[in-house]
Protein backbone atom coordinates (compact mmCIF):
# COMPACT_ATOMS: atom_id res chain seq x y z
CA UNK A 1 0.00 0.00 0.00
CA UNK A 2 1.42 3.23 -0.69
CA UNK A 3 1.59 6.32 1.42
CA UNK A 4 -0.94 8.14 -0.18
CA UNK A 5 -3.46 5.10 0.05
CA UNK A 6 -2.52 4.48 3.68
CA UNK A 7 -3.31 8.05 4.06
CA UNK A 8 -6.43 7.97 2.42
CA UNK A 9 -7.86 5.24 4.27
CA UNK A 10 -6.18 6.87 7.70
CA UNK A 11 -8.48 9.99 6.58
CA UNK A 12 -11.40 8.13 6.01
CA UNK A 13 -11.25 7.00 9.41
CA UNK A 14 -10.94 9.96 11.62
CA UNK A 15 -13.20 12.40 13.12
CA UNK A 16 -13.43 15.93 11.66
CA UNK A 17 -11.55 17.67 13.75
CA UNK A 18 -8.90 15.97 13.01
CA UNK A 19 -9.17 16.13 9.24
CA UNK A 20 -9.42 20.05 10.28
CA UNK A 21 -6.19 19.48 11.85
CA UNK A 22 -4.40 17.69 9.28
CA UNK A 23 -6.08 19.82 6.34
CA UNK A 24 -4.58 23.24 8.53
CA UNK A 25 -0.83 20.87 8.44
CA UNK A 26 -1.30 20.19 4.27
CA UNK A 27 -1.78 23.59 3.63
CA UNK A 28 1.16 24.87 5.36
CA UNK A 29 3.56 22.44 4.32
CA UNK A 30 2.47 23.55 0.38
CA UNK A 31 2.84 27.17 1.45
CA UNK A 32 6.02 26.50 2.89
CA UNK A 33 7.05 24.68 -0.28
CA UNK A 34 6.26 27.23 -2.81
CA UNK A 35 8.57 29.76 -0.77
CA UNK A 36 11.53 28.15 -0.58
CA UNK A 37 14.36 29.24 -2.22
CA UNK A 38 14.73 28.60 -5.65
CA UNK A 39 18.47 27.16 -4.78
CA UNK A 40 16.98 24.39 -2.46
CA UNK A 41 14.13 23.67 -4.59
CA UNK A 42 13.83 20.00 -5.56
CA UNK A 43 17.53 19.78 -4.46
CA UNK A 44 16.36 17.42 -1.18
CA UNK A 45 19.08 15.28 -0.18
CA UNK A 46 19.48 11.23 0.71
CA UNK A 47 21.58 11.52 3.43
CA UNK A 48 20.77 13.59 6.70
CA UNK A 49 22.85 16.64 7.13
CA UNK A 50 23.81 17.11 3.61
CA UNK A 51 21.14 20.19 2.80
CA UNK A 52 22.68 21.91 6.42
CA UNK A 53 25.83 21.89 5.05
CA UNK A 54 25.57 23.01 1.34
CA UNK A 55 23.19 26.40 3.16
CA UNK A 56 26.47 26.41 5.24
CA UNK A 57 28.70 26.72 2.83
CA UNK A 58 27.14 29.11 0.89
CA UNK A 59 27.87 31.63 4.50
CA UNK A 60 31.70 31.49 4.95
CA UNK A 61 33.14 32.38 8.25
CA UNK A 62 35.88 34.43 8.86
CA UNK A 63 38.58 32.99 11.29
CA UNK A 64 37.35 35.30 13.90
CA UNK A 65 34.01 34.00 13.65
CA UNK A 66 35.30 30.74 13.06
CA UNK A 67 36.97 30.57 16.48
CA UNK A 68 33.76 31.60 18.18
CA UNK A 69 32.07 28.87 17.54
CA UNK A 70 31.97 25.87 20.42
CA UNK A 71 34.37 23.13 19.60
CA UNK A 72 32.26 20.83 21.28
CA UNK A 73 28.86 21.14 19.26
CA UNK A 74 28.81 17.73 18.27
CA UNK A 75 28.82 16.18 20.93
CA UNK A 76 27.17 18.49 23.54
CA UNK A 77 24.36 19.93 20.60
CA UNK A 78 21.40 19.21 23.38
CA UNK A 79 22.95 21.67 25.58
CA UNK A 80 23.38 24.35 22.71
CA UNK A 81 20.09 23.47 21.37
CA UNK A 82 18.24 22.84 24.33
CA UNK A 83 20.03 24.51 27.38
CA UNK A 84 20.52 21.11 28.69
CA UNK A 85 23.48 20.38 31.12
CA UNK A 86 26.57 19.28 29.07
CA UNK A 87 27.57 15.78 29.65
CA UNK A 88 30.94 14.29 30.65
Amino acid sequence: MSAKEQLLQEIEQAPDFLIDELLDFLLFAKMRRLQEPPALKGDRPETPGKGLLRLLEKFPLTEAESALLPTDLAAQHDHYLYGLPKRD
